[in-house]
């Protein structure tokens, strides 16, 4: 119910760009802090789709959140394809590349939880090129941080078969 009602808020047009936005989506991301407890309910109650929008349009806190959220709500492995089919790889990508350190951090997160749930090609084929140029980034853009946590996201991504050749294809991996 309290989900329900706080995506309401968070779709609700003349709360967009407010600190009551900010507010609500704070709520949502502490409700997808519970180890499984609520993370599911909240994706089946419609979250999704305004937490894509603000990963796609949303600056500051609210960004910052809305990836926190997703990240927490992608360690379900039952909310995988909810998010996938709810669009979120295309922003993920994005971050990726344009994000500020904190916001790259919880997006890596959140592709790790995502691939640990079940990578398939097309996570591979959005999220590996980038992950690998982190990991292999002699200048050090991010730092060690970044770098330990693509490599995770990367071996969640190598645990499933038909990543493979896409892998070695990027350089991440060398088959023998």
């Amino acid at each position: 119910g309290v989900a329900v009602a706080v995506v309401k808020v968070a779709r609700a047009a003349s709360v967009r760009d407010s600190a009551r936005e900010v507010v609500a989506v704070r709520i949502l991301c502490n409700l997808s802090l519970t180890n499984g407890n609520t993370e599911r309910t909240m994706v089946q109650q419609g979250c999704l789709v305004p937490l894509v929008r603000l990963i796609r349009e949303g600056v500051g806190q609210l960004l910052y959140y809305a990836i926190t959220t997703l990240a927490n709500l992608a360690f379900v492995q039952e909310n995988r394809d909810d998010i996938l089919a709810a669009g979120a790889l295309g922003p993920l990508k994005e971050l990726l590349r344009r994000g500020d350190p904190e916001q790259v951090l919880k997006t890596i997160d959140t592709i790790r939880n995502l691939a640990a749930a079940r990578a398939d090609l097309k996570l591979a084929r959005a999220t590996v090129p980038d992950l690998t140029a982190m990991v292999l980034d002699e200048a050090d853009k991010f730092g060690a941080e970044h770098k330990l946590r693509a490599m995770i996201a990367l071996r969640s991504i190598s645990r499933f078969e038909e990543s493979l050749e896409h892998l070695e294809r990027n350089g991440t991996i060398r088959m023998a």
